[in-house]
């Protein structure tokens, strides 16, 4: 359930003023969610890294239950690109000495990631959602 709570907060944190525009309502929610992007940002990145190992380890799976596993994989791979997006300036705003080669190359992918951000956004709130109804059902 916490897997699809954050690809849904990850994809209104990357479209807010289309989900203002639809969910008239809820424009007072998103605004104040918008604040907190960085560290939402962040906390989809490690979780993602966290999802990966355990997708991973769950590869024997794969012939029983491909459909699931190519979904936990979609949500990974959103997860971390949204996540790298939005989180990588909070997870490097207090480093006093210059970004390790690692930090370096992740802030040279970001801006190649950006301009798919509203699809990867629209997708993650999908496939939050398709997981909120699969762990409800």
């Amino acid at each position: 359930m916490g897997f699809g709570l954050i690809l849904i907060l990850l994809g209104v944190i990357g479209v807010p003023e289309l989900v203002n525009e639809k969910f008239p309502a809820a424009k007072q929610y998103v605004d104040k969610l918008c604040v907190y992007n960085n560290i939402v940002g962040a906390v989809g990145l490690v979780s993602g890294l966290l999802w990966a190992f355990d997708w991973i380890i769950s590869l024997r799976y794969l012939l029983h239950a491909p459909l699931h596993m190519l979904l936990g994989l979609a949500g990974v791979l959103l997860s971390l690109a949204l996540g790298l997006i939005f989180g990588l300036d909070f997870l490097l705003k207090d480093q006093k000495q210059p970004p390790t080669p690692f930090f370096t190359k992740l802030m040279a992918l970001r801006p190649k990631l950006i301009p798919f951000q509203k699809q990867m956004s629209l997708t993650a709130m999908g496939l939050g959602t398709l997981y909120f109804l699969i762990v409800l059902f």
